[in-house]
């Protein structure tokens, strides 16, 4: 299956350079981790009518995102950091969950009609 995200929309996401060939690997293999780690915990999400392609993509990419940002990187809050040594974990996080739940039909008020 396809990753739900790419090194490129990772790129144009948050600040990282991937202009080395391995480190565009290495982000499009954590991608690809990312998106079997979100299949394994929501099993058949491909197929929700209720989930738009692109809230993967923003999951994956911050799950990438966040296992990278907790490693040392090479750079400065002004310059690109790098995968260099990348050893962070990838996560799925209580908030990105909920995003991928399945949405709950909300429940109607319930009606009194005993109302003096």
């Amino acid at each position: 299956m396809e990753p739900f995200g790419t090194s490129g929309e990772l790129e144009r996401r948050y600040p990282l350079d991937l202009s080395d060939p391995e480190a565009k690997k290495r982000a499009d293999e954590m991608l690809a981790a990312a998106s079997r780690l979100v299949r394994r915990r929501f099993p058949g999400i491909d197929a929700r009518p209720d989930i738009e392609p692109e809230l993967l993509t923003d999951v994956v990419c911050e799950m990438v995102w966040m296992a990278v940002s907790t490693a040392p990187l090479v750079g400065t809050p002004t310059e690109p950091g790098t995968f260099q040594s990348v050893q962070g974990r990838l996560r799925l996080v209580k908030a990105q969950e909920e995003l991928l739940r399945p949405l709950r039909p909300r429940s109607r008020a319930s009606s009194v009609s005993n109302l003096p």
